[in-house]
């Protein structure tokens, strides 16, 4: 007969003169969850009333007990998230443990000690959810394996939802809003960093978990011509590494360099006076910081500007010095890009 504790095992097979299988019965004394019960087992001849004991052989736990804890808990369906994993008994670890998630095997694992492994977690399958995990081990006496059901949760793969403004000066200094979504890092309690191209935001602010308020720093390689230049914008989670790219997201600009604007109407009498409409065609958006923009016709400044908006303003033509065309240029100051020069060549004519 084989008893754990005062339980009879409920099968038992001899495998020679001194080996048998037995199938352990149910504990007969448990303990609540979570918690575990070592109990003795005991060998005893059914003939000679011969016995031998292992005094706390056999340990039972609780089915609802966690044999072991995961954390982090979640991170990236692309994988690469470090986690610690640490035993709760009765399997422990040993050099040649193995963890899966989900079936499918972690890498870079480093045992630390017999109660914790570090492991980074294999990217998950579509679509993102919860894994079982499992880590195989040993008891002081036998191999055993240890499954955490769901025990860990994948989330997709970060996005770049939206970036505003998405233009500012080859000097920097612009402020960007930036939101995501997707990230395993919450921004508030690790802050990523933001790439412009290759160079790092000179300032980088969480408003949320998920939105950040970045400043611009220079272009680091700017258009020797002095032409627009777009460039990606990478947020990096500097915990798990994820990362989402605004793909030419951003585009640096030299301020005063080539831009436009429409005037309606585009003709008047040389003795001006007549009112227009001057609306921005290209990156150039006027403000009324410091000051109203100043508006000139063939570089004679007009009167009564007034802005109604980021894009449009209207004035008053002033006296023209000949007939024919003449270019139109407006000067003001840009929140997007700071001191901003508009000039429209033949964008209006005096008869």
């Amino acid at each position: 007969h084989v008893y754990f504790d005062t339980a009879l095992a409920t099968s038992i097979t001899p495998v020679d003169a001194t080996t048998v299988i037995a199938v352990t019965p149910p504990d007969p004394n448990p303990v609540p969850a979570p918690g575990v019960h070592p109990v003795d087992v005991t060998v005893e001849s059914s003939t000679r009333y011969e016995m031998c004991t292992f005094p706390q052989g056999f340990t039972y736990f609780a089915p609802t007990s966690p044999c072991m804890a995961v954390q982090p808990s979640t991170g990236s369906i692309m994988g690469g998230t470090t986690v610690t994993i640490t035993s709760l008994g009765p399997c422990y670890w040993i050099p040649s443990s193995t963890v899966t998630f989900g079936g499918v095997p972690a890498t870079n694992i480093v045992i630390i000690s017999d109660t914790e492994l570090e492991c980074d977690t294999p990217p998950g399958a579509p679509p993102a959810g919860p894994v079982d995990v499992e880590v195989t081990g040993a008891t002081p006496t036998d191999p055993c394996s240890c499954v955490l059901p769901d025990g860990f949760t994948y989330v997709g793969a970060p996005t770049c939802l939206d970036l505003h403004p998405t233009m500012g000066s080859v000097m920097g200094g612009t402020v960007v809003t930036i939101r995501t979504s997707g990230f395993t890092d919450d921004f508030t309690v690790h802050l990523p960093l933001v790439y412009f191209d290759t160079a790092l935001a000179t300032r980088i602010v969480a408003l949320d978990s998920t939105t950040l308020e970045v400043t611009t720093p220079p272009d680091p390689n700017p258009d020797p011509l002095g032409q627009d230049r777009p460039v990606d914008v990478t947020v990096e989670a500097t915990g798990t590494l994820e990362t989402c790219v605004f793909p030419l997201g951003f585009t640096y600009v030299t301020p005063g360099s080539a831009a436009c604007a429409s005037v309606t109407p585009d003709a008047g009498p040389l003795y001006g006076g007549n009112t227009v409409t001057v609306r921005a065609l290209g990156r150039c958006r006027w403000d009324v910081y410091p000051a109203p923009p100043e508006v000139y016709f063939d570089g004679i400044p007009a009167t009564n500007v007034d802005v109604i908006d980021g894009g449009t303003l209207t004035c008053t033509v002033p006296a023209g010095s000949r007939q024919g065309l003449v270019d139109v240029t407006i000067s003001g100051w840009d929140p997007t890009v700071g001191s901003c020069t508009c000039t429209e060549p033949d964008a209006y004519t005096y008869w």
